[in-house]
């Protein structure tokens, strides 16, 4: 699947970055394993954002994990991932 998304994006001309999402708060050697056969399918973004009750509690009640508990650990890692695409756009 993620290749046939990989072709689309390519085919239209459009960058993307892989994000991983709904991972164990430190990635497990299956992840690690699964980044370095995927690699070829683009850019992976320095960031992962962790299985957490907080995205789901903080979209239960209309807001942003960051709104709802900014210095918990979930919007550490939105923050993450928003400054490496920052950083990769040269906006920062």
């Amino acid at each position: 699947m993620a290749a046939r998304i990989q072709a689309a994006f390519v085919q239209e001309d459009i960058e993307y970055a892989i994000l991983l999402t709904r991972t164990p708060s430190q990635l497990n050697r299956r992840l690690n394993h699964w980044l370095a056969l995927h690699r070829q399918l683009g850019t992976v973004v320095d960031a992962h954002l962790s299985y957490r009750v907080a995205y789901q509690d903080a979209v239960a009640l209309g807001l942003g994990v960051v709104e709802y508990e900014p210095e918990g650990p979930a919007a550490q890692e939105v923050r993450s991932a928003t400054d490496w695409i920052l950083k990769k756009l040269e906006l920062i």
